[in-house]
C-alpha cells in the first residue's frame, strides 16, 4: 500500500477537503485526479465525511483518500471501514495512534511542540503533521525541529492566508503596503504545489512573488524595471483608487444614463499580467449594452463602447469611442445613451450570482475572482458567471429572465 510520504514525494501536496454533501465527493475526487493530484484528506468536520470517503474509495480506487480530523478510535475504525487508506489527526491522541499501529493503518498525528514529536517517536512513528503550521512558526519552526529530529519527516498543515502572503512579500521587498501600487494576491498551483502569487509595483520597479501556501516559504522573488511606473505614480498620488462607485458614476454620466435605467450594472478592477489597468464598467439600458474603461486613480474615460441589439442595431445605432489609454486623457466625443426604461423582467446580477453559488454549494466568503457579465447567447439573454473556490473553478450561464441554470461546469483550477 502507498503511504503519505510517497504521495507527497510524487505530488508535493495532499489537499484538505471539507465536504458538506457526500454526493459531490466523487466529482471532486475526479477533478483532483485530472489535475494530477491523486490524493485527498477528507476531514471529519461534517456528518458527510464517512460517506464521502466511502464514495471516493469505491468509485476511484486509484485515489489515495485519507481521513482527517480523526479525534477518536471510533472515528478511526469508521474511516478505515469506509475505505480510508490513512488516518490524520490534529493532535497526538495515544489511543488513536496505538489502534492504528496495531491494525497496520498509516497514522499521522498532529504535533506542535518537541514533546509531542518525541511522544510520536516513542510510539514508533517517523512522520508527523505540523499543525497549525503558521501559528507555531511555519518555516522557522520546521528549521528548529529539524536540528534535533533529523530522522522525523514533517507535514505542515493549516496554510497561510492571502493577507499573510502579502505581508511576507512586502516585508521581503522592504516596501510598505501604502507604497505598493496595483497590489494583487492570487491563489494558484505550480507543479502540484499550492501557492500565492503576489504582484505589485513601487519605486520604478515591478515585483513578483510566489509564496508557498503551506508554510509561507518564498519560492520565487523577481524584481524588474517598470516602464509604466511614472504615469501610475503621478496619477495615483497617495496610491488611492477612486473606488467602484465613482467609476460607475463616471461611465453612467458619460453615457447619459441613470443607474435606475440600467437592467445590469457591473464594475471591477481589471489587471493585465498582474498590472492594475483600469476599472471595467459594463451596463445595459434598454436594448443597448455599454462597456467602459475608467482610469483607476483619476476617473478619466479611457474607452467607451456601446452596442444596440434588435431593430435599432439593424438601423445602425451603434458607436465606439476610444480615449487615450496610455496617458489617461479622454479624447472621446459624447456618446448618446439610450434613456428608455430598464428591462424590469431581468433578474439582478446579485440574484444570478446567488443562484450559481447555491448550485455550487459554496458561500460568497469562500469565493475569489468572481466575474458576472450580461451577454446574449443564441438570442437568449444570460448572465455569464465565473469564480474560483478552493482548488476548483466554476462557470455558469444563468437565464437573465427566469434565473434558471442553463450551464454549470466545474474543473480543476
Amino acid at each position: 500500500m502507498a503511504n503519505v510520504e510517497q504521495v507527497l514525494r510524487d505530488t508535493g501536496v495532499i489537499p484538505v477537503i471539507k465536504l458538506e454533501d457526500e454526493q459531490k465527493a466523487v466529482s471532486l475526487g475526479r477533478a483532483l485526479l485530472e489535475g494530477g493530484i491523486p490524493a485527498a484528506e477528507v476531514t471529519f468536520r461534517t456528518p458527510a465525511a464517512a460517506k464521502s470517503i466511502e464514495n471516493i474509495a469505491k468509485a476511484l480506487p486509484e485515489m489515495f483518500v485519507c481521513a482527517g480530523t480523526v479525534l477518536s478510535v471510533e472515528q478511526a475504525k469508521l474511516a478505515v471501514d469506509c475505505g480510508a487508506k490513512a488516518v490524520i489527526s490534529p493532535g497526538t491522541n495515544r489511543d488513536v495512534v496505538e489502534w492504528c499501529v496495531k491494525n497496520n493503518v498509516p497514522v499521522y498525528p498532529g504535533c506542535a511542540t518537541p514533546s509531542e514529536v518525541e511522544a510520536a517517536m516513542g510510539m514508533g512513528l517517523t512522520t508527523v503533521k505540523l499543525f497549525p503550521a503558521e501559528v507555531v512558526g511555519g518555516v522557522k519552526m520546521l528549521q528548529a525541529l529539524y536540528g534535533p529530529y533529523r530522522g522525523v519527516k514533517f507535514m505542515p498543515t493549516g496554510g497561510i492566508s492571502a493577507d499573510k502572503a502579502r505581508s511576507i512579500a512586502l516585508t521581503d521587498a522592504g516596501i510598505s503596503e501604502s507604497d505598493a501600487l496595483g497590489l494583487r494576491v492570487k491563489q494558484d498551483w505550480d507543479d502540484g504545489v499550492a501557492l500565492y502569487e503576489v504582484e505589485f509595483r513601487s519605486g520604478g520597479a515591478e515585483y513578483e512573488y510566489d509564496i508557498r501556501l503551506s508554510d509561507g516559504a518564498i519560492l520565487k522573488s523577481e524584481r524588474d524595471a517598470d516602464n509604466n511606473y511614472t504615469y501610475f505614480a503621478a496619477s495615483s498620488g497617495s496610491g488611492a483608487l477612486i473606488g467602484e462607485a465613482a467609476a460607475k458614476t463616471a461611465a453612467l454620466q458619460h453615457a447619459g444614463v441613470s443607474e435606475s435605467q440600467t437592467s445590469y450594472l457591473s464594475c471591477q478592477l481589471e489587471y493585465d499580467d498582474g498590472r492594475l489597468e483600469c476599472y471595467e464598467v459594463e451596463f445595459r439600458s434598454g436594448s443597448t449594452e455599454y462597456e467602459y474603461e475608467i482610469g483607476p486613480y483619476d476617473g478619466a474615460i479611457w474607452k467607451a463602447e456601446r452596442e444596440t441589439h434588435g431593430s435599432a442595431a439593424a438601423a445602425g445605432a451603434s458607436a465606439a469611442i476610444s480615449g487615450n489609454t496610455a496617458g489617461g486623457n479622454s479624447s472621446a466625443g459624447t456618446a448618446s445613451g439610450n434613456t428608455s426604461s430598464s428591462v424590469s423582467s431581468f433578474i439582478s446580477a446579485e440574484a444570478a450570482k446567488a443562484a450559481a453559488l447555491s448550485h455550487a454549494g459554496v458561500s460568497t466568503a469562500q469565493v475569489r475572482e468572481m466575474e458576472c457579465k450580461l451577454d446574449e447567447d443564441d438570442g437568449i439573454d444570460v448572465y455569464e458567471i465565473e469564480f474560483k473556490s478552493a482548488q476548483m473553478e466554476y462557470e455558469y450561464e444563468i437565464d437573465a429572465y427566469t434565473g434558471a441554470i442553463l450551464k454549470a461546469e466545474q474543473d480543476w483550477d
